[in-house]
């Protein structure tokens, strides 16, 4: 296996959604994306290191990403695979201030939809994920 492949890549209502396969033990040299980023934990386990601290995902956990944020990417041993939704523009519909990991069954089942290329989970995951994560930091 390459150290990551892309599984899925599609386009959805103004966002770019992705599952992405990373190797054991892989990482992410230290990177910023110049938007927010939503991700989901389909496999395995996904770490997130920036000077905020550590933030470990494993399977089921929905990850949300400030913009501009500087982090570094690390996987565990068994790798992962992750369902990343970008937004066209650099944010979401509301701005994204914290970073943050959460465990919300209906967001991770939408994203197991989406990852199926079920178009139509796509609402579903926003409004389960971004509306609580807001919510949480207001």
């Amino acid at each position: 296996m390459s150290p990551s492949e892309v599984l899925v890549e599609t386009r959805v209502a103004g966002n770019t959604v992705t599952v992405v396969r990373y190797a054991p033990f892989q990482e992410l040299k230290t990177h910023a994306h110049g938007e927010e980023g939503l991700t989901i934990v389909l496999q395995g386990t996904f770490l997130e290191e920036s000077l905020r601290g550590t933030l470990v995902a494993p399977a089921g956990s929905i990850a949300t990403r400030p913009y501009g944020m500087l982090h570094t990417n690390r996987f565990g041993s068994e790798g992962a695979v992750i369902l990343a939704v970008i937004p066209d523009h650099d944010r979401f519909a509301e701005p994204l201030k914290e970073w943050t990991r959460s465990d919300i069954p209906a967001a991770f089942h939408a994203g197991l939809r989406l990852a199926a290329q079920d178009e139509s989970a796509l609402p579903d995951l926003l409004r389960h994920t971004l509306g609580l994560v807001l919510e949480e930091i207001r």
